[in-house]
């Protein structure tokens, strides 16, 4: 029997197999579904259904939201698995309840926030053989009495599907789905809300991370959100790749810093393969989330770009337009990573944003050292300039950030403390042109 009251849910039962099929149709075959709140709604009727030891597949042209709520309420409802099937191919697996949830590297978790992370490449999509390995049940944190458990980011909808399903296995009583250019969905066990509001309005602090290309730049943007995350379990925390141009994943990350070749040979290409010039979308496509996405955090680390180098010529452009400047402007605070093996780094960084009158909101220097040698952190200390200013040794991709984390977080811990006592610069102004 269809518990669907609604031409676009299809639903099929097959009891002697115990199997359903969910299928998402669009009107006249049209590319895309348009899903209103009672559409959604809809899919409650699935929690007056008993799926005790059945199986099913989610199939048709249905949105991440439509695919992460169906998936929730089957679970809570009892299923047993959950396959994705694309037209003419065979269904993969996206839940099984008898296997055990384990870290994913292609997801990044808050205490109620998951972001599916994009794929390293120009057009940010998964390839199919990488998709067949990712669709497994991630491990979450566990539910809140304060909040729905928030799902966001950049991936296909079985992702979506994937992530209701682990959020209702972990016992999440309500999901909040957010995608672009949609309002966002709550689904809990009672009711199914419309919203435009996800957060009490953080701080909104913006901290800007500097450095030359190969300064361990983003390796210490991660760490440090870990550190903060750890050092100040109260405050929203988030750390956003501003550099669109050559992304670092999280998950390349890790991948990189595993024992398996095929893993580590995959994490180079796929970055390689992700590297594209910047234009001024891309610029103020960085500007508009630092500058209105803001409020959504306490404190938002801001992984910027290392500008453009040529080492043979001398030449170190390190913020090659005015445009540039402007997207860095929404942050109050910089920090700026210098190998130890060129001090003249950190003056060149000073300069460029002195012309900018940006300079006055440096408030750290950080030197990195000795990439293979164990990791250590000397004391942060003041300098004479009031500067913060400490040494690190031995950021390297290769160990796993957990790892450097851990090594890292007592060192840091007084810093972040510190840094959660940052106050929001002046609403960003156009910048003088030098």
């Amino acid at each position: 029997m269809n518990p669907f009251n609604t031409s676009k849910i299809d639903y099929k039962e097959y009891p002697a197999t115990k199997e359903l099929r969910i299928e998402f149709r669009s009107q006249n075959n049209q590319n895309n579904l348009r899903l209103n709140e009672e559409d959604y709604r809809q899919l409650l009727a699935l929690l007056r259904q008993s799926y005790q030891g059945w199986s099913a597949v989610i199939t048709g042209r249905g949105n991440g939201i439509a695919y992460a709520g169906t998936a929730f309420y089957l679970v809570h409802a009892g299923i047993q698995t959950i396959r994705y099937q694309k037209v003419k191919e065979n269904p993969i697996l996206i839940f099984d309840r008898g296997a055990a949830p384990e870290p994913k590297p292609w997801c990044k978790t808050t205490a109620d926030r998951v972001e599916l992370l994009p794929a390293p490449t120009p057009d940010q999509k998964w390839d199919e053989e990488t998709k067949k390995q990712l669709c497994r049940m991630p491990a979450l944190p566990p539910p809140t009495d304060k909040s729905p458990l928030l799902l966001t980011g950049k991936g296909p909808v079985f992702f979506y599907a994937t992530l209701g399903a682990s959020a209702a296995f972990h016992q999440w009583p309500c999901i909040q789905v957010s995608l672009p250019d949609n309002p966002d969905i709550i689904f809990s066990l009672k009711d199914i809300q419309l919203c435009e509001a996800r957060f009490i309005p953080g701080k909104g602090v913006v901290l800007g991370i500097l450095g030359d290309p190969n300064s361990g730049k983003s390796l210490f943007s991660n760490i440090l959100q870990n550190c903060l995350i750890t050092s100040l379990p109260r405050r929203k925390i988030w750390r956003y790749d501003c550099d669109q141009a050559s992304p670092s994943p999280e998950w390349v990350a890790e991948l990189e810093s595993s024992n398996d070749t095929a893993s580590q040979n995959y994490a180079r290409a796929a970055r390689d393969a992700s590297k594209v010039q910047w234009t001024p979308d891309r610029e103020e496509t960085v500007r508009h989330f630092l500058e209105h996405d803001r409020s959504r955090f306490d404190l938002l680390v801001a992984d910027m770009p290392g500008g453009k180098h040529c080492e043979e010529k001398n030449i170190h452009e390190r913020i090659p337009a005015p445009s540039r400047a402007d997207m860095m402007a929404p942050c109050d605070a910089f920090i700026v990573l210098c190998r130890k093996d060129k001090p003249g780094v950190f003056e060149g960084w000073r300069k460029a944003l002195g012309k900018y009158s940006l300079a006055d909101r440096i408030i750290a220097k950080i030197f990195t050292d000795a990439p293979d040698a164990s990791l250590t952190v000397s004391p942060m200390r003041r300098d004479e300039s009031g500067l913060f200013t400490c040494t690190i040794q031995g950021l390297n991709r290769r160990k796993t950030t957990a790892q450097m984390t851990l090594a890292m977080t007592d060192a840091l811990s007084d810093f972040c403390h510190f840094l959660a006592d940052l106050p929001r610069h002046h609403d960003a102004q156009p910048l003088p042109t030098p």
